[in-house]
């Protein structure tokens, strides 16, 4: 990862939109200006002031307009590259410190959230400023990025206190809300990586000052910073390792089998117990003093000769927390992200830009193989089983703890013998 300054001394940069066929990011300053960069030159230029405390701007295809959200609780427009306040249409008002947008040129409409402790996300119809309720009781709304289909909607809530920020998918026929991501740091503005809308960005500010990566990706449906959580009784197998790196497999919470695993292809632990305990990929550079969390991808199957399996694959290339951190210790207060060009971002931070060259990860770093050794659910002998587990059930729920037995319906009706795994 490389971090190049373009810009400093800005009016605290909150949201932008990179016009590529100008090489140009424009962005708004909270002190009252719709401001632009040039990348390769790194040329300054105001385009207008006199907004009020201006939050987001998003581009019209063509370049030649700009939609600006105020935190006063406007939504504007303007033509560029002569853009005073003074010169706006205004198209929508009453609204509580609106800020991301996400623009939907084809239909004429805008997704605007709202910062207040019971804000709404609004689609407002730019032709007659008509605003509709999309969804409500969002706890401080600040990011919001919508799939082009029109299915769901993903917001950023900082909510009301440290690290209980979160994003959020939308449904918007429904307005209905499903957490993606928790326990996050003042959490800003998103941006989709590219157009096929399966990976976005969004920035946290405060201490955290980072880029996150959250895929939506079913092959690989979640990604972590270094620990899982097992149910039962696996066993374990280092199967894979690219790194030039140390790579271990650390165990914690188990009932007996706590300690490392060396990443070294063949280690391997028999039984490892517990009703929820943890398997932490970590890598380390000066020769195991410092060891550091791996990214994980956690890719779950079944294989008829061993049954239920979990393959975790680990990227040692960069720290991550809650997904994959791609570009920490950033300037002060990231607000925002713009793509320039696949793993080239552009980041709006209080006083100054910055160009972000990313590294993507090859998940081979260190790769190791769960088996479940329930026998309920991997009978021993040969296949084919009784059985049929779909992929989408590798995380079995614990074991049922009571000595009595189970008191489920399917116990209850003799289907299974307790302690069941239902």
């Amino acid at each position: 990862m490389s971090i190049t300054t373009i810009l400093t001394g800005v009016g605290a940069a909150i949201g932008c939109d990179y016009n590529a066929s100008a090489d140009q990011l424009v962005f708004v300053e909270f002190d009252g200006k719709l401001s632009a960069v040039q990348t390769a030159t790194h040329a300054y230029t105001v385009f207008g002031t006199g907004y009020t405390n201006p939050e987001d701007v998003k581009l019209s295809t063509n370049g030649s307009l700009a939609y600006i959200t105020e935190r006063s609780g406007d939504l504007v427009r303007v033509t560029l590259p002569n853009a005073p306040r003074s010169s706006a249409v205004v198209i929508a008002t009453g609204m509580t410190a609106p800020q991301q947008m996400a623009l939907d040129e084809v239909r004429m409409q805008a997704y605007v959230v709202e910062y207040a402790p019971s804000g709404r996300l609004f689609r407002i119809d730019l032709a007659t400023g008509i605003k509709t309720v999309i969804a409500s009781d969002l706890s401080n709304a600040v990011g919001v990025i919508i799939k082009s289909d029109l299915t769901y909607a993903y917001v950023s809530q900082q909510g009301t206190g440290l690290g209980d920020g979160q994003i959020t998918q939308i449904n918007l026929a429904t307005g209905n809300q499903t957490q993606l991501v928790g326990g996050l740091t003042e959490p800003f503005f998103l941006t989709w990586a590219d157009t096929t809308q399966t990976v976005f960005y969004f920035t946290e500010r405060g201490a955290a000052s980072r880029v996150t990566r959250v895929e939506l990706s079913t092959a690989y449906p979640i990604t972590y910073n270094g620990d899982v959580t097992f149910y039962g009784k696996w066993s374990l197998t280092v199967i894979g390792k690219s790194s030039s790196l140390e790579e271990r497999v650390r165990i914690a919470g188990s009932l007996g089998s706590d300690g490392t695993v060396a990443g070294v292809v063949g280690n391997s632990v028999a039984e490892i117990d517990g009703s929820a305990w943890q398997a932490y990929m970590e890598s380390s550079s000066d020769g195991g003093v410092t060891w550091y969390p791996s990214l994980i991808h956690r890719n779950p199957s079944v294989i008829p000769a061993e049954g239920l399996v979990v393959t975790l694959n680990a990227d040692d290339s960069t720290p991550v927390l809650a997904n994959p951190v791609l570009a920490s210790g950033l300037p002060t207060n990231p607000s925002s992200v713009a793509v320039k060009a696949g793993t080239d971002l552009l980041v709006c931070c209080d006083s100054e830009i910055v160009d972000v060259g990313l590294t993507t990860p090859d998940f081979n770093d260190l790769v190791v193989q769960f088996v479940y050794l329930n026998p309920q659910v991997n009978p021993p002998g040969s296949p084919p089983y009784g059985y049929t587990l779909p992929p989408s059930s590798f995380r079995p729920p614990r074991p049922c703890l009571d000595p009595r037995g189970c008191n489920c319906p399917c116990c209850k009706a003799g289907a299974k013998k307790p302690p069941c795994k239902c």
